[in-house]
């Protein structure tokens, strides 16, 4: 009988894990470039166990993750080149037009990101966003009334934008909007490039907070319910084969 309570508690733990794995929001996450400190590893590190990051290091391992599919939020850098949009333009287009979830920044106003994003460029390089009462900004972490960016280095080191086709505007930024929530609310177009942040904690706490108004852990089962019906048929095999 002690040998079998022993087997219960292995085939517990392993459940627990495997569960856990199965729990966590899966995000992957690509910036062609960078001159800063990026927020995003920040960001999903301050959510905790319930989402995994997976950081491309190339465009084309971008592309090929992607396609493969399984993720719940993708994060798309457009920071360093004029090109780079183009080059997974067709992955993101499907990837979004089949319910996926993305949030991404630019620093080209001519991308054919914005479209994809529903927006039009407004202008660039504004030093402060003020944020309105928007779960963006508040939830789970409360960002205060105004974000100051800095430029690390860049030529354009934010846009700001005006909603197209039915899409928000959330928050001003110069003479516009500092996210664009489009696409039926499942995409985040970000004013600042993510490494473009004057007071690193905020920006990561702002970035978790739009991680968290696109996805929703509570929605997964937690990984101690699937160990426990895991535990409840292991007992009722240990009942048996005591009988």
């Amino acid at each position: 009988m002690k040998k079998l309570n022993y087997i219960i508690l292995a085939a517990t733990a392993a459940l627990a894990v495997s569960a856990q794995g199965q729990s966590a929001i899966q995000i992957l996450n690509f910036q062609d470039f960078s001159k800063g400190t990026s927020v995003v590893p920040g960001a999903v590190s301050l959510l905790g166990s319930g989402y995994l990051l997976t950081t491309a290091t190339s465009q084309s391992q971008f592309n090929t993750a992607l396609s493969a599919g399984g993720w719940g939020l993708v994060i798309f850098g457009e920071q360093g080149s004029d090109s780079v949009y183009s080059g997974s333009a067709s992955q993101l287009s499907t990837y979004v037009a089949g319910g996926g979830k993305l949030i991404a920044s630019s620093w080209l106003s001519s991308s054919g990101l914005l479209s994809l994003m529903d927006a039009n460029a407004a202008g660039v390089n504004a030093s402060l966003i003020t944020t309105i009462a928007d779960g963006i900004y508040s939830s789970p972490y409360s960002v205060g009334s105004t974000i100051a960016l800095a430029n690390p280095g860049y030529g354009n080191y934010d846009q700001y934008y005006n909603p197209i086709n039915g899409a928000q505007g959330v928050g001003t930024l110069g003479s516009g909007y500092a996210v664009i929530r489009g696409n039926g609310g499942r995409t985040l177009l970000d004013g600042p490039l993510f490494d473009t942040y004057a007071n690193l904690p905020q920006g990561q706490q702002f970035l978790a907070d739009e991680i968290v108004s696109l996805t929703s852990v509570a929605s997964v089962p937690e990984p101690s319910t699937v160990a426990l019906a895991g535990l409840g048929g292991l007992s009722l095999l240990a009942l048996r084969r005591k009988k």
